[in-house]
């Protein structure tokens, strides 16, 4: 799990799949084991991990959940 731009360049240069945080939480969604990335999201932002306000909106959307 990379989300530094540079680490992530790295990992696709060498043929790895690369998957951040959002695509994580999504998954995680999708099999059923997280129940709601808008509380992890939100949580995220309290410990200061920044992701932008379209990110987030974009993640929230896919996941089919509204910001709380």
């Amino acid at each position: 799990l990379l989300d530094d731009k540079s680490a992530r360049q790295a990992a696709m240069a060498a043929g790895l799949a690369v998957i951040g945080t959002a695509g994580l939480l999504l998954a995680g969604k999708m099999r059923g084991i997280v129940p709601a990335v808008a509380p992890v999201l939100e949580a995220f932002s309290r410990h200061g991990y920044h992701l932008s306000a379209e990110l987030v909106a974009a993640i929230l959307e896919r996941a089919g959940e509204r910001r709380r």
